[in-house]
């Protein structure tokens, strides 16, 4: 008995320690189970979270878009709605009626009714008396150094090539003061100190010219002349009282006024082929003898376009005692005298070439003129400070006759007069159309009376006589008509504004020509004025494509995949361990977080009964 007692208590510790190791086995399981619920649906979450956060993305980047476009379509209407509404006040600054910086002031003009016609008054006129109203004095510089070497040439220059000498800066000072005589004392059109309002000049941007503007200025406006110091102050502001002048000036191939004849390809070309010419080549074979012997004696081959340098480099060298190259005879060096003067009378003797070269020279003068009397906006003294081909090219757009080429320091005045209210009794009926009719002009070249042809044989032109030259020899479209591509046209700058308003161009004309006049191609507000039935397609069409565009970035949105459907069948739980585990697999592979999807989240696996553990 004693024995089946123990086995039975044997039994009973079994039993009792199965069901404690059972019960710790359950305990642990638990506990493991509960940790990987919570490890997965941590898990779970946070790549449901990655997930909407990428799906988000796009459509928020979709809705940026939108936005984008709308405000980018918005802000286009607007621009072009702004150039439509400016188109009909633009203007075009002027380069050449004075540089960046130059002011234009109103002009000071004043009656001077008792002053007879200066000692250049010529018999017959219509009128014994009238009065000097406007001067244009264009000049060539002074004195320089050559702007050529040979070879063979031992001369020395220390000032370098083609620099004003201290020769040219005398004879240029001397010519300014000749200028102040005439025009401050013998004929007032100048007061006898300098005004802005009364005085404008400019010239090339080549040094020799710059120098022989001031220097010319210099005797206009001499020591003595210059602007007081406050009661407070003494002393001059500057040594000898001077008075400084502006100078304006434009880049060479900016400068389409006094420089046009080396800014333009065309004329360039028609150069070229004057060279070619009959008459051309007769000279050159009659003189070729001597082209060969100057080739000898210079050390390099000579053609006849270089006989002018060879004249002025001698002409340096004699001036300046600087020793010449031996073998010339007298009668060889008046053939090269001779020839060079054939060469500068023929430059620009094609009526091409002339309107070229000279047609915007005589065109600004016109328009400063007509200015000057109907606005009284312009100075009444103008000067330009040039070169010889600036001169011959005003002569030949004048079809002026001359006897003998620009020297250095030569001068031409542009005078204009006012006839006096006394002597329109005397003139004829057509003078009297207008306030325009009672003034005239007269050209002067070295203080001889220049004759022009259109203006007749009596060394007066009339203003009418003017305008209708000015209108023949001017290009409206200068670059066009010289050939210059529009990519380089911006370079040449904004040359000439407002000149077609002085040749009567008037109304909408007037904005599609002023890419003419400004040196650069029409800009797109212009060319949309002079075309408004485009003007209005092209905003209709941008208004529609804005709308149209603005419809389709929303569609797009809507059908991103951040709408697409959820399907909730490919989440399911199944009650046994390996299936919540797939199930939870599967809900973190869910690729489309909707409403339902973002639920998911929040769902748990369930737990587990004791007989499912």
């Amino acid at each position: 008995m004693r024995g089946v007692h123990e086995s039975r208590e044997g039994v009973r510790c079994h039993a009792r320690s199965w069901q404690t190791e059972t019960e710790t086995d359950r305990q642990t399981g638990r506990q493991t189970d509960k940790q990987t619920d919570r490890q997965t649906d941590r898990q779970t979450n946070r790549q449901l979270n990655q997930t909407q956060a990428n799906t988000s993305q796009p459509r928020q980047h979709s809705r940026e878009l939108a936005l984008a476009m709308f405000k980018l379509s918005a802000l286009l209407l607007l621009s072009l709605l702004l150039i439509a509404s400016r188109i009909g006040s633009m203007h075009c600054e002027s380069t050449n009626s004075g540089s960046a910086g130059s002011t234009t002031a109103l002009s000071v003009t004043t009656t001077y009714k008792d002053d007879p016609l200066h000692a250049h008054q010529e018999p017959g006129m219509v009128c014994e008396e009238a009065s000097l109203r406007m001067v244009f004095v264009l000049t060539r510089h002074g004195d320089r150094t050559p702007v050529r070497v040979f070879p063979n040439v031992t001369s020395q220059w220390p000032q370098g090539w083609g620099q004003l000498t201290g020769l040219g800066m005398q004879e240029m000072y001397h010519l300014g003061q000749k200028i102040r005589s005439r025009y401050v004392d013998q004929c007032p059109v100048l007061s006898p100190t300098y005004s802005s309002r009364e005085v404008h000049a400019q010239s090339t941007s080549k040094d020799r010219t710059l120098m022989s503007a001031q220097a010319f200025l210099l005797g206009l406006f001499p020591p003595g002349t210059g602007p007081d110091l406050p009661p407070h102050h003494e002393g001059d502001p500057l040594p000898g009282d001077l008075q400084t002048v502006p100078i304006h000036s434009a880049a060479r191939y900016n400068d389409s006024l006094l420089y046009s004849y080396k800014n333009c390809p065309r004329l360039s070309q028609l150069v070229k082929e004057a060279r070619q010419s009959e008459e051309w080549q007769a000279m050159k074979l009659k003189h070729q003898p001597l082209l060969d012997k100057l080739s000898h004696i210079y050390g390099q081959k000579i053609s006849l376009k270089d006989v002018t340098a060879i004249n002025t480099l001698r002409r340096a060298e004699q001036r300046h005692g600087q020793p010449s190259l031996e073998g010339l005879t007298d009668e060889e060096l008046e053939t090269i005298r001779e020839i060079t003067e054939w060469i500068l009378k023929t430059k620009f003797s094609g009526e091409e070439s002339a309107k070229l070269a000279g047609g915007n020279l005589v065109a600004e003068i016109h328009r400063r003129v007509r200015s000057f009397i109907l606005e009284e906006q312009e100075k009444q003294f103008v000067y330009f400070s040039g070169h010889d081909g600036t001169v011959l090219a005003f002569f030949s757009a004048l079809g002026a006759r001359y006897e003998q080429s620009p020297m250095y320091a030569s001068h031409v005045a542009v005078e204009v007069y006012e006839r006096h209210v006394d002597c329109e009794d005397e003139l004829t009926h057509e003078h009297h159309h207008s306030l325009l009719s009672r003034y005239f002009v007269r050209f002067f070249y070295d203080d001889q009376p220049l004759s022009v042809p259109a203006c007749g044989d009596d060394h007066v032109c009339e203003l009418h006589q003017l305008e209708s030259l000015s209108k023949q020899v001017y290009y409206e479209d200068w670059l066009a008509a010289c050939e210059i591509e529009w990519h380089l046209a911006a370079q040449r700058g904004r040359e000439w504004a407002q000149r077609n308003d002085a040749l009567g161009v008037s109304g909408s004309d007037e904005h599609g020509l002023r890419g003419a006049q400004c040196g650069l191609r029409p800009t797109a507000a212009e060319w949309l004025s002079a075309h408004p039935t485009l003007l209005f397609v092209l905003l209709l069409v941008t208004s529609v494509l804005s709308v149209a565009l603005t419809v389709v970035l929303m569609n797009v949105t809507k059908s991103s995949p951040a709408h697409a459907a959820y399907n909730p069948s490919v989440v399911f739980f199944s009650s046994s361990s390996s299936a919540a585990t797939a199930t939870t697999r599967d809900v973190a592979r869910v690729s489309t977080p909707t409403a339902q999807s973002r639920r998911a989240t929040h769902i748990q696996t369930p737990k587990r009964s004791r007989k499912q553990r």
